[in-house]
Order: C-alpha cells, then sequence, then structure tokens
C-alpha cells in the first residue's frame, strides 16, 4: 500500500512538473510572437512613413527653385523698368529746361545820373512782370546788370536809392518779345537830391519868423488878461 502511495505521489509530481513546463514554454513563446508582433508593426508603420515620404510630389524642390528663380528674374526687370522710366524722366525733364532756357532773351538794366549819364550804384532795383511777381532784385553797379526773362511785360522799379540822390517813383516799363523787337536794354534816370544851404540871409529869415510868431501870442495874452 506504501509503495502504491509512493508511485502516485511520484507520478502526481512528474505531471506537475511537466505542466510547469508547459506553462513557461507558452510564455515564452507569446513574449517572442508578440516582440515578433511589435517589430512587424514598427517596420510596417517605418513602411508606411515612407511611401509617403516617396508619394510626395517629385516636383515640389523644383517648383521652390522656379519660384526663387522667377523672383530674381521680376526683381532684375523692374530695376530695368525703373532705369528706363528715370532715362525717360531726366530726359523729358531736360528737354523742359532746354526749351525754358531758349525761350528767355538777355536783357540789360542800367541806372544813371540824370545830368551826366553816368552808371550809379548802391541803389536797390526790382523786375516785376505784368502780374506784379517780383522776378529779379538786385543792387546796382557802374556796370550794367544782365538778366533772362521769358516774352512778356516787364516793369523796373527803384526800391532803394543810392546815396546822394532822391528815389525814383516813375515806374519804367518795357516788353520782351520772342521775335526780338522788344527792349534789350532799359534804363532808368536817377536826380541828385537837393541840399538847401544855411547861410545868414537864412537864419534872418528864420530869426523874423519866430518874432512875428511871438508878437502875436504876447498880444494874445495881452488881450486875454483884459478881458
Amino acid at each position: 500500500m506504501n509503495k502504491v502511495l509512493k508511485y502516485m505521489f511520484v507520478f502526481f509530481s512528474i505531471l506537475v512538473l511537466v505542466n510547469t513546463v508547459n506553462v513557461y514554454a507558452y510564455d515564452q513563446n507569446k513574449t517572442v510572437t508578440l516582440v515578433k508582433n511589435d517589430t512587424t508593426v514598427k517596420r510596417k508603420i517605418e513602411s508606411t512613413e515612407t511611401k509617403k515620404e516617396e508619394s510626395k510630389n517629385p516636383y515640389a524642390d523644383i517648383k521652390e527653385e522656379n519660384k526663387e528663380q522667377n523672383k530674381e528674374e521680376n526683381k532684375e526687370e523692374s530695376k530695368e523698368e525703373n532705369k528706363e522710366e528715370s532715362k525717360e524722366e531726366s530726359k523729358e525733364e531736360n528737354k523742359e529746361e532746354n526749351k525754358n532756357t531758349d525761350s528767355k532773351f538777355e536783357v540789360s538794366c542800367l541806372l544813371q545820373d540824370k545830368d551826366n549819364k553816368e552808371n550809379i550804384d548802391g541803389a536797390v532795383l526790382i523786375v516785376k512782370d505784368e502780374t506784379g511777381k517780383e522776378v529779379a532784385r538786385w543792387t546796382t553797379t557802374k556796370e550794367a546788370y544782365k538778366l533772362k526773362l521769358n516774352s512778356g511785360k516787364y516793369t523796373l522799379e527803384e526800391a532803394t536809392a543810392p546815396t546822394g540822390y532822391m528815389l525814383q517813383n516813375e515806374k519804367i516799363e518795357f516788353l520782351v518779345n520772342s521775335d526780338k523787337t522788344g527792349d534789350s536794354e532799359v534804363t532808368m534816370f536817377n536826380t541828385k537830391a537837393v541840399n538847401v544851404p544855411i547861410t545868414d540871409a537864412n537864419v534872418s529869415l528864420y530869426t523874423i519868423g519866430l518874432g512875428i510868431v511871438g508878437l502875436f501870442i504876447g498880444v494874445y495874452k495881452l488881450r486875454k488878461s483884459f478881458i
């Protein structure tokens, strides 16, 4: 009986051991399978990403390069257009300036002594156009003052008289024509200031005048005192 129990115990022990080994082996296989599955999934994901990258437009880089080239070309074209426009504007401005210069005519202005016809310096003269706008102002010298004017009517005026002369209030009108039939020289004349000398006769008259005024004042006061 004891032997039978021993055999049964040994048999069950072997069964338990075999079962334990099978369970361990199953767990190991399962772990290996999971690892393999994870690796497969990773590989699939990497493969998908690679396909996505490959599926991108292969001409994208070329398009970017073309855009950059187009930008540079547009910049260069814009620069060239601006240069051409600047040149054209400069040409037009030069043409206008040349036209204005060509349409102007030289006029000489003089200020002379009315008696001896000598040129006078030190006066301030002004030239105005027919609208009254001042177009030139200068201080006279012994030489004629030359200026260029467009066709039209002008006046020569004296703003400040030279030393020893009276101010010339009369304005001189002159004409500038495109056919050069106008006035090419304009002369203004100044008269010397008259100084009244102080003489004995003048002093006597002044004294007599004061005496008469004083006499009238005295009579007036005297008469007022009697009333």
